[in-house]
């Protein structure tokens, strides 16, 4: 009886945590989505792109009432941004009974500068109106919301033209205290018991490789982060996040590029960027940075982007400031089809290192129209003179990175995220009193993309198969509530890692795996050569032993020497193990340059 209780009650507190995180559902959750779109939703012209979906308006069976379901970028702040009839979207005001006009006109209204680097012009009216967070459980959170109604919302080209923008923004953020009259979404969940703190994690996910987005209001899923976190401090709903490097790497097998290692240039050329760096408490020569899922590529001080380009097959097109990948340089298909990828490393507000890897799977994003007559693979990477002094990490780089907020201790956080074969997903929640999240292993990375990669040079069999790893190693993937990964907790190869905790290296994880086990081969050849060196010393003994007997008396009885042979074998004490020397496994100090065909920036 005791331990039916215990396992009930067991039950009801995973119950109880689960339902205190609402998963939102994305634009690809509804319908079949092919390559060109199928029966679900995609976003461009320069993605694709999947996003949340909101309902709004109120339902009125009496009288006609517009309900309509818009897609919107999750995003920081409490307000947000509607796209209306007049500006490219579907919702319109003056047909929704819910909606009740504040007075107040609205511009440059885009969440931590959105419309300074996207070039956007953006103008609105304010309104209160009545938001439904449509959930993956298809129960619904109807809630008030302090919204823009956008009349115009432009964004311009270098060469003049425009397009309007694809979707609006979720403001996710706390209320302001001028706004007491309107709490944000987060607080009015909390408030309802809906979820437990003013939190969120997200994963942007990639709509080209089949990996569905995830926002977990509350919490997070588990297997969207892994490895090490980066925990930074938010002042003023802005946060203190630095770039300190850039670089070009592999994870496993031979490098497709000339060069690889650091790309950074820093922020040579803006004063005001080293100023801004110096004044927030960042290191000379990094660059302030801000993780922005309302913008679409990657923004970075002038010069990087530039020393990254000279070593892809790319164009530069002047009239649409982006590089275009020549898709018929034999480069392009090896880079892009390779483990390689373009890292970002961020420092954290313990000045502690965070490297996120984005593999160039993620940077082979597609223009359509109205931006180019055909779709065109482009490199979402944008050189900007920032008049702020800070650049941006957009919806390019969050493909590729885990990103939360927990508006209760005024952290964001930021880790890895798995590729598009992630583990099994396990929601948690995020307590008000908790500074860390769990993460699924480091090691798992390579596991998440091994399909997606063709493994160039002398390592093309690829990762170790499931099974014949350390034995922390968990190959499902399923991670226990005590987040121990089904293993020892002092096994460092299933656990959890925390966001304060020290993170495991590559090399370490390498080294350990190497000592843990011995292979099948190794066995057995300790076993055979065991067994040549018995055999030796037994023939050895039987030569020894006949020419002794030849010179003692013929009188001498005859006697067993196959048993006694092995008589001495066993009394020299023998062990059955073969030397093993001690070998460094490390190949020869000899830098092999992987020359590409045709690589280089072309400008048109």
């Amino acid at each position: 009886m005791e331990l039916r209780t215990r396992v009930v009650l067991q039950l009801a507190m995973a119950m109880t945590a689960v339902a205190s995180t609402v998963q939102m559902r994305w634009t690809t959750d509804t319908g079949s989505c092919t390559s060109d779109g199928g029966d679900c939703r995609l976003l461009g012209p320069d993605g694709p792109w999947q996003a949340v979906m909101i309902t709004t308006g109120q339902e009125d069976a009496e009288s006609v009432s517009q309900v309509v379901e818009i897609p919107m970028w999750p995003a920081v702040g409490s307000t947000s941004g509607v796209l209306t009839t007049s500006s490219g979207g579907e919702y319109d005001p003056f047909l929704s009974l819910s909606a009740r006009k504040t007075g107040s006109r609205h511009e440059a209204f885009g969440p931590w500068l959105a419309n300074v680097f996207m070039n956007m012009t953006d103008e609105g009216i304010g309104y209160r109106e009545i938001f439904r967070f449509n959930t993956l459980t298809d129960k619904t959170e109807e809630l008030n919301a302090s919204i823009i109604a956008a009349e115009k919302w432009d964004i311009r080209m270098p060469n003049g033209a425009k397009f309007e923008a694809a979707a609006g923004f979720l403001g996710l953020g706390p209320s302001t205290d001028g706004d007491k009259k309107s709490p944000g979404h987060l607080e009015q969940l909390k408030k309802a018991g809906t979820i437990t703190s003013n939190s969120f994690g997200l994963h942007i996910g990639s709509v080209a490789l089949g990996q569905k987005g995830s926002l977990v209001l509350g919490g997070y899923e588990q297997n969207r982060a892994l490895g090490d976190v980066g925990v930074f401090d938010l002042v003023d709903e802005m946060t203190k996040a630095f770039l300190v490097d850039v670089t070009l790497g592999v994870e496993t097998g031979d490098s497709p590029f000339n060069k690889s290692g650091s790309m950074w240039k820093g922020v040579d050329g803006s004063e005001h960027g080293a100023d801004v760096t110096k004044n927030i408490g960042g290191a000379a020569g990094s660059a302030a940075i801000l993780p922005n899922p309302v913008t679409p590529y990657i923004y970075l001080p002038p010069g990087n982007c530039e020393t990254v380009a000279e070593q892809l097959p790319v164009t530069f097109r002047q009239s649409l400031g982006l590089y275009t990948w020549n898709t018929e340089d034999p480069a392009y298909t090896r880079i892009i089809s390779s483990p390689a990828y373009m890292g970002f490393v961020l420092a954290d507000r313990t000045a502690k290192n965070i490297t996120i890897k984005i593999p160039f799977k993620l940077l082979n994003l597609t223009l359509e129209a109205p931006l180019v007559d055909e779709p065109t693979p482009y490199f979402p990477c944008k050189s900007i003179d920032s008049n702020y002094g800070v650049w941006q990490l957009g919806r390019a780089f969050l493909q590729g990175a885990f990103l939360g907020f927990n508006y209760e201790k005024d952290l964001m956080y930021i880790a890895q995220a798995p590729g598009p074969d992630m583990d099994q997903s396990v929601t948690r929640t995020l307590e008000v009193d908790d500074d860390a999240i769990l993460t699924n292993p480091a090691k798992s990375f390579e596991k998440t993309w091994r399909s997606q990669w063709t493994v160039l040079g002398g390592d093309e069999t690829g990762p170790e198969e499931e099974g014949n790893g350390t034995a922390g190693e968990n190959g499902s993937g399923t991670v226990p509530a005590d987040g121990t990964n089904g293993q020892n907790p002092a096994n460092e190869g299933g656990e959890a890692q925390l966001a304060n905790g020290g993170g495991e290296t590559r090399e370490g994880l390498d080294q350990a795996g190497g000592q843990g086990s011995l292979s099948v081969g190794a066995i057995a050849g300790i076993a055979v050569g065991a067994a040549m060196v018995l055999a030796l010393v037994a023939a050895g003994v039987f030569i020894w032993r006949r020419r002794r007997r030849q010179s003692v008396e013929e009188e001498l009885p005859e006697k067993d020497w196959e048993a006694d042979s092995a008589s001495w074998a066993q009394g020299l004490g023998i062990t059955h193990e073969m030397y093993a020397p001690r070998v460094t496994h490390e190949a020869p100090g000899v830098e092999i340059r992987h020359e590409m065909d045709g690589t280089g920036v072309g400008r048109i």
